[in-house]
């Protein structure tokens, strides 16, 4: 008897954990200002970055402009990287890229992930987990269970192009030579 009720209770504190945001802003808004921009700026969205993991070492660097004269932000960590586009210097940010490090290329056809291009799992789940602080950051923690139905989705064995709306965001899923990248666009449906 004494055993049921401690795996009933182990059960119901996984099943809790289970529950649990990923992160949380303090202010928890959506965050897209109108269709071409969101109310965060780069330095901004960096300090959100450093609060949801303090464990990891983010490297930013400073904006540069590009060839089209828009500003481009990095910020890197492990073997990831998150591009923040925007207009101006300080001003809201346009568009988000998070690419993953990158896959290994099949010559075979028997491999049947996006263009036989095969990524680690682990870099897939740790994907997936900065995905939904970013879209946490970007759009609530509302919009987080869609925005996992759409990770898990398209990030299974075989894994697929993608585009979907979360929140006020547009999320679009796509490789780019044997990186996959996530990227966050605002995009108000009127």
């Amino acid at each position: 008897m004494k055993r049921n009720i401690l795996i009933f209770l182990l059960l119901l504190i996984l099943g809790a954990c289970g529950q649990k945001e990923i992160y949380k802003t303090k202010n928890d808004v959506s965050r897209v200002k109108n269709e071409i921009s969101y109310s965060i700026n780069y330095d901004e969205f960096y300090s959100y970055l450093k609060e949801a993991f303090p464990k990891i070492k983010f490297e930013k660097q400073e904006p540069r402009i590009t060839k089209s004269g828009k500003y481009v932000g990095v910020i890197t960590w492990k073997k990831f990287k998150l591009e923040c586009n925007f207009k101006e210097k300080n001003s809201e940010l346009t568009s988000i890229y998070l690419s993953s490090p990158k896959g290994e290329t099949k010559h075979s056809k028997t491999v049947a992930l996006i263009k036989n291009v095969e990524f680690n799992q682990q870099d897939i789940k740790d994907l997936k987990k900065y995905s939904l602080v970013i879209n946490n950051i970007l759009n609530s923690s509302n919009t987080q269970n869609q925005m996992q139905e759409f990770l898990n989705g398209k990030l299974k064995k075989n894994i697929e192009r993608g585009k979907t709306q979360i929140g006020y965001s547009r999320v679009t899923l796509k490789l780019s030579g044997s990186t996959l990248l996530v990227v966050f666009e605002p995009n108000i449906i009127k």
